[in-house]
């Protein structure tokens, strides 16, 4: 007998993924299909009789039953119900029979908050307990601006907006606050007396008197006028120069053009420098003291617009030009402006200002005027002369002038020929106007290769008793100018010489009595020359 090749056995019917038959798209009208199967129990599957009918599945042997029709077109599609909340299927998960959820959309995490307020809330609470340190108190800066910041970033997140940003805001403002008030109320406290010291106070540390307290005198008992005495120029401690001081008294000086009505004295003395700081080979200007007069209780202090001349030609120099070496006497003057209306008696003389502990009160002694009349410094005898004592210059002789100018402090060959008369305009209440003509030729030049305009000497006409300075309105275009520059352009190398025209403008009352011509300013140079005063036709 022949064996018949084991036919296999017939397939089974096609299962949608998941375990549900796929609907028979051939299935004749009217029949229905539902995704869940029948229970049912054939016997080639289950022989004995037990059912192993899978929910979901149609029994072996049972095709499934067709899909309903599909909606005829335009009618809306049922959508799909999604599972009740919380036994849905995370997205992209096998759904309860395996099959994935594809339809299904994710479900979102609720949202955590975040802790920037409460640390913001923390930092503030700790920055506001140091604000209260004393001196330390800006330690609280540490944490203030770490909490302010924080509650800035709370405030502006969406999820941290609550009440911590808030009360980290405000707990960290008030914090700040509390610790400014706190810190400068308690370094007032530790350094009271560092902040009314000197440094602070404006001024130097002055003189000690016998008993080690600062200062020397007082209004009511000065010190005798010639009495010396040491004088510190250190403000804080810093190496400076030491003075061995004398006030010999007061002198009375003429007024000057520059002055309003009143009255002028001088201070005068000698200082000495007993030391001077390590490495400077003379005393420095800058630690020069300054002079004051009392009157009437009032204080007044330094002009440098009263007529010096007088001074300076007997040798006595500003005290702020005080530079010389050591254990070097140099005699000084500090000239001082009294107004009109102040017609009480000096009181007293002071060096050093006397709002400071370390000033020191001389006797005001009054010493009489070294020129001929202290109404005048000049002799107006013989027309053009000089103040008394002094040689005057020929017009035409040459002679040397030495700028003061820190900056240029050039050295000058000057000739002066004259002056000459130019017109005023008509109308002109301002004085007459002349121009001083010469020559100027630099001998030695500072700085660069030619002169410096600044460094040129300062030309007075000297009429009346009065040095006059500058003009207002003048016609400098006139003839008798030609081939002259301004003395202010004279920019030249050394040796060449510089043809030049200064204008001066004199009161019409004094106008036609032109004195002398000045040279120099003697509040500031050290040497100033007088010459005739020669008028030159234009």
């Amino acid at each position: 007998m022949t064996d018949q090749p084991q036919q296999p056995p017939a397939p089974d019917p096609w299962s949608a993924p998941g375990g549900t038959d796929a609907p028979d798209a051939f299935a004749a009208p009217g029949q229905t299909w539902s995704p869940q199967g029948t229970p049912a129990q054939h016997p080639s599957v289950s022989p004995q009789g037990q059912d192993h009918t899978v929910q979901g599945q149609p029994s072996a042997g049972q095709w499934p039953a067709p899909p309903q029709p599909a909606p005829a077109w335009g009618q809306p599609m049922q959508a799909p119900q999604a599972a009740p909340y919380g036994q849905q299927v995370p997205y992209g998960q096998p759904g309860p029979y395996g099959q994935p959820q594809w339809g299904q959309p994710p479900v979102p995490e609720e949202p955590k908050r975040s802790t920037v307020g409460l640390i913001g809330v923390i930092l503030a609470v700790v920055g506001l307990g140091l604000a209260f340190l004393g001196i330390f108190a800006f330690t609280s800066w540490f944490f203030t601006i770490p909490a302010l910041v924080l509650a800035i970033i709370g405030l502006a997140r969406k999820r941290d907006r609550n009440l911590l940003p808030v009360i980290a805001l405000v707990a960290s403002i008030v914090a700040m606050v509390v610790s400014i008030v706190v810190f400068v109320d308690s370094a007032e406290d530790e350094f009271g007396d560092f902040f009314d010291s000197t440094l602070f106070s404006g001024g130097p540390a002055g003189a000690t008197g016998p008993d080690g307290e600062p200062g020397l005198g007082s209004v009511e008992d000065p010190i005798a006028a010639g009495t010396p005495f040491s004088y510190d120029s250190a403000w804080i401690g810093e190496d400076a120069t030491v003075w061995e001081v004398t006030v010999d008294g007061y002198m009375p000086l003429p007024e000057s053009t520059w002055t309003g009505p009143g009255r002028c004295i001088a201070v005068v003395g000698g200082v000495t420098p007993t030391y001077v700081p390590e490495g400077q080979r003379t005393s420095s200007l800058i630690d020069t003291p300054n002079a004051y007069a009392i009157v009437d209780g009032e204080v007044y202090e330094g002009n440098q617009n009263c007529d010096t001349g007088e001074l300076v030609a007997l040798g006595y120099g500003h005290l702020w030009s005080a530079e010389v070496p050591e254990n070097t006497l140099y005699l000084y003057y500090y000239d001082i402006w009294i107004p009109e209306d102040v017609t009480g008696d000096i009181q007293a003389l002071v060096i050093g200002d006397p709002s400071l502990d370390g000033s020191v009160y001389v006797e005001a002694a009054e010493l009489p005027y070294v020129g001929a009349d202290p109404e005048s410094s000049l002799d107006g005898a013989a027309g053009a002369s000089a103040p008394d004592g002094l040689e005057l210059v020929s017009a035409g002789e040459a002679f040397s002038y030495e700028s003061w100018w820190g900056v240029g402090e050039d050295a000058w060959e000057v000739v002066i020929d004259g002056y000459i008369d130019l017109p005023t305009p008509d109308g002109e209440d301002s004085g007459e106007c002349k121009a001083i003509v010469g020559t100027i030729t630099p001998t030695s030049i500072a700085t660069g290769t030619v002169s410096d305009w600044a460094a040129t000497p300062d030309l007075y006409l000297v009429a009346g008793g009065e040095s006059h300075f500058g003009y207002a309105n003048c016609d400098w275009t006139g003839t008798g100018l030609s081939g002259y520059e301004s003395l202010w352009d004279a920019e030249v190398s050394v040796g060449t010489e510089y043809f030049f025209y200064d204008i001066v403008q004199v009161p019409v009352e004094v106008a036609a009595d032109v004195e002398a011509i000045q040279v120099g300013d003697p509040d500031f140079d050290d040497v100033v020359t007088y010459v005739e005063a020669l008028p030159i036709a234009p």
